[in-house]
């Protein structure tokens, strides 16, 4: 949902936790934009320059220095935060006039390389399990994920199934920051356990430097590494027994239909996929000249809506009527035949 990840609202330090930041960015901008005029001024009535070294862009192996010196800071980072226990914590919510208890998992799993064992990239989790359940062999447990390719699953955590969802306008734009958070009463918790995870470059998920990157960025690649995080979860969790699901959208639909491959190779056998948005093949979303597939797909979805608007005219408007008189026969005559099948029944015969 719009803002509710925004740097600009929440950062998150070196020991894990996240802050909002937004009273201080606004106050810290404020301080800026009125120092900056005086400072100016100062120097205007001095009759001085303002010192050029504060303007003056740096040197190419300064800027190299700095470079290399960020990118060994967030490897670190990384790695410390990913070798941290999960963050575990206990809730519960409302739902179809219910109490329904649950526990929050948030952590990172390493993703190794398969000849080295070196952990080239970490995901990062967040997973709901139902409390009070007996036997987890019998409790569902759904991956979900969103698309992009390179977007996070914020979108189908905190807008779709999660058990909390961002509060909005009734007519679904977003309120005045800042951004609230609810109960969502169309979570399928109450149904089965849920992972949502970021693919590696997304969300809070990285490389465990950035020249492995590619590693992970790719269509075999991503299968890859999302395969092994399904498989370390089952292990980790002792959820091999679950029946198992993957919710996808987007190309997040497109990861799902082929991990169900990738998965069965590694023995891991998947009880079904939800599919959000689906496009399996993306001929049907090009409206290139030369394509007529994305066209031919268009077509339906464009009438369909110009129906509902009552844009149609002339052979549809006049087709729209007569299928409304033929439906609307048709259900005379049911009833009549069912009112006739009445009278000739025995009283107490049953229908």
């Amino acid at each position: 949902m719009p803002g509710t990840l925004d740097p600009m609202w929440i950062i998150r330090r070196r020991d894990g936790v996240t802050r909002s930041i937004a009273p201080l960015a606004l106050a810290a901008a404020a301080l800026i934009a009125l120092s900056a005029p005086n400072a100016h001024a100062q120097h205007a009535r001095r009759g001085a320059r303002p010192p050029d070294s504060a303007h003056a862009a740096p040197s190419p192996a300064a800027r190299s220095s700095r470079d290399s010196a960020h990118t060994a800071d967030d490897s670190i980072r990384i790695s410390e935060i990913a070798r941290r226990p999960p963050v575990v914590t206990h809730h519960t919510m409302q739902l179809k006039g219910a109490t329904l208890a649950y526990t929050a998992t948030t952590g990172m799993l390493p993703i190794r390389n398969d000849t080295t064992g070196v952990a080239e990239g970490y995901i990062f989790y967040v997973a709901y399990t139902k409390d009070g359940t007996s036997d987890p062999a019998k409790r569902p447990l759904t991956f979900v994920f969103n698309g992009g390719p390179g977007s996070s699953t914020v979108w189908l955590h905190l807008g779709a199934f999660g058990p909390r969802r961002v509060k909005l306008n009734a007519d679904g734009s977003p309120p005045a920051p800042p951004p609230t958070l609810e109960d969502n009463p169309y979570t399928l918790l109450d149904q089965t356990d849920l992972v949502f995870l970021d693919p590696v470059g997304t969300g809070y998920s990285r490389p465990s430097k950035p020249a492995l990157g590619p590693n992970f960025w790719g269509v075999t690649e991503d299968l890859r590494s999302v395969a092994e995080f399904i498989r370390l979860y089952l292990t980790r969790y002792e959820r091999w027994l679950s029946p198992k699901f993957l919710a996808g959208e987007s190309y997040g639909t497109t990861r799902a239909a082929g991990l169900s491959g990738v998965l069965a190779d590694r023995g891991i056998a998947l009880n079904g996929i939800v599919l959000i948005s689906t496009v399996l093949n993306f001929e049907t979303l090009s409206d290139q000249k030369g394509n007529d597939l994305g066209f031919v797909g268009f077509l339906p979805s464009y009438t369909a809506i110009a129906w509902y608007h009552k844009k149609t005219s002339g052979g549809f408007a006049a087709a729209d009527r007569r299928t409304g008189h033929r439906a609307g026969g048709a259900v005379r005559r049911r009833r009549l035949h069912a009112g006739a099948r009445a009278r000739r029944k025995p009283n107490g015969c049953p229908t």
